[in-house]
């Protein structure tokens, strides 16, 4: 049996497709962390390393954010899925839909999704 369901997600920006930045830009090494991601603290003989506060662990900050998803990469959509339902299914049964997950961080292909 055939039927239409709409899913709530984040899809991939149609503007910058994903990587956050103004087309024709891009991101440069994290002026705080210099590229590394992380900061370094120490004090005596301990050393402690925590993801940068600037870049978020990421080692690159964007130098012009899309303005269409302000550097996200991504945006809110409802998209229309038709999905076959196999014959004796029981109700509450999870089906899984290849590439029809969200997508991935900074314009990464989408995962499995599992629709209910």
């Amino acid at each position: 049996m055939g039927a239409e369901i709409q899913v709530p997600r984040q899809e991939a920006c149609e503007r910058c497709g994903g990587a956050g930045a103004e087309p024709g830009s891009g991101a440069s090494a994290c002026p705080t962390c210099r590229g590394s991601g992380e900061m370094r603290y120490q004090q005596g003989f301990l050393s402690i390393r925590r993801p940068c506060n600037a870049c978020h662990g990421a080692g690159q900050v964007l130098r012009n954010p899309c303005s269409q998803c302000r550097g996200q990469g991504r945006r809110q959509a409802v998209r229309k899925l038709k999905i076959n339902i196999p014959a004796g299914v029981d109700d509450g049964s999870r089906l899984r839909l290849s590439n029809e997950g969200e997508p991935g961080a900074n314009g990464g292909r989408p995962e499995t999704c599992t629709s209910s």
